[in-house]
């Protein structure tokens, strides 16, 4: 079944589908629909050569909570690709540049830490997150873990280059 066109500016209706979208979604003819308009019983009107009937108000709030999902998925969909962006950049989400601070956040430390510190948390947090680990939980929980995983590295990354200096 085709998603239902929903269609606001159409005069004297609020929330208006067009006549054969109507038809597949609640199994009735044109017919049908077609005497209902005629009889009064359903308000419908012809709008550019194209027919059009009143939606049930409970499928307008169905519909009003699909775009709300849709729109709370593009969100988390945009996030995810600034997230990703930045990383590729070497910048956090605010787009200022990663430091000490926001590492020891990903690693989980507080205050000064020697570098044998930052290496047994790096190697208890890679334990927990490995991939490996939710092998069996499906490709979703996969991509989840071994992104924490780039992250954890990326951080121990900073530490050791800064070790290095």
């Amino acid at each position: 079944m085709k998603l239902a066109k929903v269609y606001s500016n159409v005069p004297r209706l609020d929330e208006a589908l067009l006549v054969e979208d109507y038809t597949e979604m609640f199994d009735v003819s044109v017919e049908e629909i077609m005497t209902n308009i005629q009889r009064r019983r359903t308000l419908g009107i012809q709008h550019n050569g194209e027919w059009y009937v009143e939606a049930p108000p409970f499928f307008i709030d169905a519909l009003a909570r699909v775009n709300q999902q849709r729109l709370n998925f593009a969100r988390k969909e945009e996030k995810k690709r600034s997230r990703e962006e930045n990383a590729s950049k070497g910048t956090n989400d605010t787009g200022a540049p990663k430091d000490a601070n926001y590492y020891g956040r990903v690693l989980n430390l507080k205050g000064r830490v020697s570098f044998e510190d930052i290496k047994r948390r790096y190697r208890e947090l890679v334990a927990q997150y490995h991939p490996d680990k939710v092998s069996h939980l499906g490709p979703k929980l996969q991509a989840v873990a071994e992104d924490e995983v780039k992250e954890i590295y990326e951080a121990f990354q900073f530490f050791r280059d800064r070790q290095k200096k």
